[in-house]
């Protein structure tokens, strides 16, 4: 045994820096998977919408104040007690050391992280540049100071894999592959 908190339901995590593609791919693996999808990141956006602020804006404030920060850790950690989910999310990975689950960590070059950004949000490349430069530069601080979290530490992961050179279905297939092979090898009771 692997000395894990075992959650009662398997736990897939997908992380990475914005623009990987970490919904693109969670929303799937879980159909596939029969797990349920969150995104933190969905709701760091809908509370940056709630209060009439952009994203930048928003992580700006949460360098001041650890508030909006608190209330995603808190819909994170509830998620990790129980598992069922496949989580997009910036910090379950460091969240869920100590606990059994499946970290992918996604990676894409920042000029290509910021197309997708630009495209998906319908806005300039030069405006999303400076807003992720921005928002990457606070989070990368803030998760520092507050927890002691490298966000640049690859080491917690089971699995990285860079997003940004692949076709969608090539990732799409690597990812679909290595989390079959884990809730198999995890999760899937063997007769003795």
């Amino acid at each position: 045994m692997s000395g894990l908190k075992r959650p009662k339901k398997p736990i897939i995590i997908l992380t990475g820096m914005h623009g990987v593609g970490k919904s693109t791919y969670a929303k799937p693996l879980a159909e596939e998977f029969n797990l349920e999808y969150v995104s933190t990141g969905m709701v760091f956006r809908r509370i940056a919408r709630e209060k009439g602020l952009t994203v930048a804006q928003l992580s700006e404030i949460c360098m001041k104040t650890p508030e909006f920060d608190k209330e995603i850790d808190s819909v994170t950690l509830s998620l990790l007690e129980f598992g069922g989910v496949v989580l997009d999310s910036l910090l379950a990975g460091w969240f869920a050391r100590g606990i059994e689950s499946f970290k992918i960590f996604l990676k894409a070059p920042f000029e290509i992280r910021c197309r997708r950004i630009a495209s998906r949000e319908n806005r300039p490349l030069e405006e999303v540049v400076s807003e992720t430069i921005a928002r990457e530069d606070s989070e990368k601080k803030r998760f520092m100071e507050y927890y002691g979290f490298n966000i640049e530490d690859l080491n917690l992961y089971d699995m990285v894999l860079d997003t940004g050179f692949l076709s969608q279905e090539s990732v799409s297939r690597i990812l679909k592959t290595a989390v079959s092979a884990y809730l198999e090898e995890k999760w899937v009771v063997k007769n003795a």
